[in-house]
């Protein structure tokens, strides 16, 4: 993990370059191409989509690669 940052979640879900994080968002790519460009609430956008089966798999995915 990169622990150069603030690690809020916005940076965490949506910014942080980690490797592990990379490529966790290409697997659920989908959820970040529905965030509308130029977003200035990117992370509301991320949580309010409609595939919210998908955002909670996410978050768990995510959540998982903190757990160690």
């Amino acid at each position: 993990m990169c622990f150069n940052n603030v690690q809020d979640e916005a940076h965490v879900i949506l910014d942080c370059p980690d490797a592990q994080l990379v490529s966790l968002r290409n697997q659920f790519q989908h959820l970040f191409d529905a965030i509308p460009a130029g977003s200035t609430a990117r992370l509301r956008d991320f949580f309010n989509q409609s595939d919210a089966v998908g955002v909670a798999d996410f978050a768990d995915e995510c959540l998982a690669l903190f757990d160690h």
